[in-house]
């Protein structure tokens, strides 16, 4: 090499180049998809795109989790922390929010919501117990 100064120079070069912004990671976690709803009314069932809105819940890995709506073209979302707890008649997802949200689906007024786990693929919400929707959601995989 007769210049190994301008290689040196050239490879500096070439390096400082590189694109160094730090990749963000992607969301690890598991996806709950609406694929359901009905209301009180008999034969009120809607899917897919006919449902009033759509809504997913995301679990991460970390024990949090996101719920997303779309409705109207408007994206809401709220989220908090996660746990499954064992009762008497089955598995519920336990969601604890971080702050008051309208897209809690609750009885008690207060910052939890619960679903039943029916299947290791479908949850079913309980607002219905107490005039809200029947919610069901299907694990994406």
């Amino acid at each position: 090499m007769k210049h190994p100064i301008l290689v040196a120079l050239l490879l500096i070069v070439i390096t400082a180049c590189e694109d160094n912004d730090p990749v963000t990671p992607e969301l690890e976690g598991e996806q709950w998809q609406l694929v359901k709803m009905w209301g009180q009314v008999p034969n009120s069932e809607t899917t897919g795109e006919d449902m009033e809105w759509q809504e997913y819940y995301l679990l991460m890995d970390d024990d949090t989790f996101i719920k997303s709506r779309t409705r109207d073209g408007v994206v809401e979302e709220a989220g908090g922390k996660y746990s499954f707890q064992e009762l008497a008649d089955g598995t519920y997802l336990v969601l604890d929010y971080e702050e008051d949200s309208a897209l809690m689906g609750n009885c008690f007024g207060n910052q939890q919501e619960q679903l039943f786990l029916e299947t290791e693929k479908t949850l079913i919400g309980t607002w219905q117990a107490c005039d809200g929707p029947g919610l069901e959601y299907e694990r994406v995989e």
